[in-house]
């Protein structure tokens, strides 16, 4: 049932008090106001604080002692309802009536009586809950108290909707909705509309649902009200979801998403999120409704909505199932078990409606197998006319199959070659002989500092050249590395710049592992570095292009070879490709690449008007996070 609210009534208001004779003063009255005014601010966002400043409510002086508990049992009777915590709510709520009407109280006893409705009916209780909205109908009818008359109407209609009597829930939403239109309360009038257009979406009534579900939206938009004009557009999108009107639904929800997103209504943001996901399953689009339940999910744990999170993870865990992927429906699965848990021993009441959330999913299933078991009795009978076709299919398919795995068993050749280049133990040995020569010059703190930059090389290669991609933040760790290692080989300070526009997200963007190294040994090769008079000057940058990753390398290089360095790094870059092509990425495990996405490999040389001043290599990739 899509019932935009039930009312609990607050009393934020200090009224004046004649107690067995005594009249509070004006002072008083304002500290007994001002501590309900933190009590009730403090209920919404500090339960602890809360706590403590209900129980403070008996230290106040000059007030009758049973005003101040009728007040406490109260207020600790909102608390609980805040935490979800109906049967303690319900007792606290029960205890203050006693209090109230010895103080003739009629304003706080009718609110009692209200708020104590609400959590029977909460707890199952239908009975005790439409006595107590009766009790509290009975004194605003006493103080002429007219949305106090319409508000116990509205609540007790709620509770005949969930005891299944649509005729009676009707009758007293309409009695509701006559004060409300008569008062002018026009939100009030509103929710009442969704109220009822949702007894007739259950009812399967559509026309009927649509037609008040438009009357509450008219108001709410006429109100300028973008909170509820939401949740009404998200009622909208779940009615045509039910009629498996998809074009319409997701229009309302997205049209909800939005205003919800500005009205920064995480709830609803988190529900939109999850109908949409059923929206995406419905169409039979199982991988975008998979993400739309992550999303939920996420946002509701964010938010500590445990409700909307427990019933997208059963949602999502049915999504996984249904494409197959078994690890993952079950992890959804076993978290969903764990919530549901943490939740019941939180709440014991909780446990009747996880039942018949699971009963439903069941069902649900059960009728998916059902229906799924008929379509292969159909097409069985007719499979048999083409046996002989798909004989010839299996043939062509195998061939393909046999193909495929040459092809396979080439690119885990070419991947190991990629990883011997990664590994490079000929530049391994370059630097270890560096660091021999300077134990040999007795120069023993040179050569302890290459020894440790050379150490922490040989554990970065032996870390990295296993994996096929990783953090950006750990290739620009090993390219400064590298480039130590360099610097001492060479003896010249290497002037370089790692620059990028997206250093902040650095762990979560992912590229192939040790992916600069063949460029850069281009850069610093035997025969150019050491044979050039200058020091070697390198400008790197990795930059974000909407969804490719720039990779731009610069160096100081001045030489008549670059069509043969071209050819071998085009090479390098082809295998690096290749190795990639037939990884995890390929197969969806974690993310889905494509190899056409691997841009093409520019070189070129670069001048300062007609004086050549150096070489760049560039290339992009897809941008890939984790």
């Amino acid at each position: 049932m899509n019932c935009l609210c039930s009312f609990l009534r607050v009393s934020a208001l200090a009224t004046l008090f004649m107690v067995k004779g005594i009249t509070v003063s004006a002072e008083a009255k304002k500290s007994l106001s001002d501590l309900e005014d933190l009590i009730i601010e403090a209920i919404e966002v500090n339960p602890a604080e809360a706590k403590q400043l209900i129980m403070s409510l008996t230290d106040l002086e000059g007030y009758d002692d049973e005003l101040l508990r009728g007040h406490q049992e109260f207020y600790d009777g909102e608390l609980s309802y805040s935490l979800g915590n109906w049967a303690a709510a319900a007792g606290f709520y029960r205890e203050s009536l006693p209090y109230f009407k010895n103080l003739n109280d009629s304003s706080k006893l009718a609110i009692a009586y209200n708020n104590l409705g609400l959590v029977e009916s909460f707890l199952g209780n239908y009975d005790k809950s439409l006595n107590c909205f009766s009790e509290s109908l009975k004194i605003e009818f006493a103080l002429n108290n007219a949305k106090g008359i319409a508000q116990c109407y509205q609540n007790m209609a709620i509770v005949f909707s969930e005891g299944n009597q649509m005729v009676k829930a009707l009758d007293f939403y309409n009695k509701a909705l006559e004060v409300f239109l008569e008062e002018e309360a026009w939100e009030d009038a509103a929710a009442i509309y969704n109220n009822m257009a949702a007894e007739f979406s259950q009812a399967e009534e559509f026309d009927k649902a649509s037609l008040y579900y438009n009357k509450s939206l008219d108001i709410y938009k006429k109100q300028r009200n973008g909170a509820m004009e939401a949740r009404v557009l998200s009622n909208i999108g779940a009615l045509k979801l039910r009629q498996e009107k998809f074009d319409e639904a997701s229009k309302s929800m997205e049209r909800a998403l939005f205003l919800l997103k500005a009205e920064g209504d995480k709830i609803g943001e988190a529900s939109t999120y999850g109908m949409l996901g059923d929206l995406y399953k419905g169409r039979g689009d199982l991988g975008q409704a998979v993400f739309l339940y992550g999303m939920a999910i996420s946002m509701a744990e964010e938010s500590g909505l445990k409700d909307i999170q427990i019933k997208n993870l059963l949602a999502e865990y049915s999504a996984y199932k249904s494409l197959g992927r078994y690890n993952d429906a079950l992890s959804s699965y076993e978290k969903y078990i764990a919530l549901r848990d943490n939740i019941i021993a939180e709440n014991p009441e909780f446990r009747s409606g996880a039942l018949s959330m699971e009963l439903e999913q069941q069902i649900a299933e059960r009728d998916t197998r059902l229906y799924r078991a008929k379509i292969r009795e159909r097409y069985f009978r007719g499979a048999m006319a083409v046996v002989a076709v798909f004989a010839l299919f299996g043939f062509i398919i195998a061939g393909r199959h046999r193909r495929r795995l040459i092809k396979q068993n080439e690119a885990e050749d070419l991947k190991k070659r990629v990883m011997k280049d990664k590994s490079n133990p000929e530049f391994v040995a370059i630097c270890l002989a560096s660091v021999r020569l300077s134990i040999e010059r007795e120069d023993y703190p040179t050569a302890l500092l290459q020894l440790d930059n050379v150490s922490e090389l040989i554990r970065q290669i032996m870390e990295y050249s296993s994996q096929e991609l990783i953090p950006l933040s750990k290739e620009i760790e090993y390219l400064k590395t590298y480039l130590s290692v360099q610097d001492q080989r060479l003896q010249k300070n290497i002037e370089y710049r790692i620059e990028s526009n997206i250093l902040q997200n650095a762990e979560q963007v992912l590229v192939p592992a040790m992916l600069t190294q063949p460029f850069l040994e281009d850069s610093l090769s035997n025969d150019v570095a050491l044979n050039s008079k200058s020091i070697p000057k390198l400008n790197i940058a990795f930059m974000r292009r909407g969804n490719l990753l720039e990779v731009i390398i610069e160096d100081n290089r001045i030489d008549d070879n670059n069509d043969c360095r071209n050819a071998a790094l085009e090479e390098k870059y082809k295998a690096l490709d290749i190795a990639i092509s037939f990884s995890n990425i390929k197969r969806g495990r974690s993310h889905t690449v494509k190899t056409s996405e691997f841009g093409e490999i520019r070189s070129e040389e670069r001048f300062d008007g007609n004086i050549k001043k150096g070489h760049r290599v560039y290339f992009s990739l897809p941008l890939i996070t984790n």
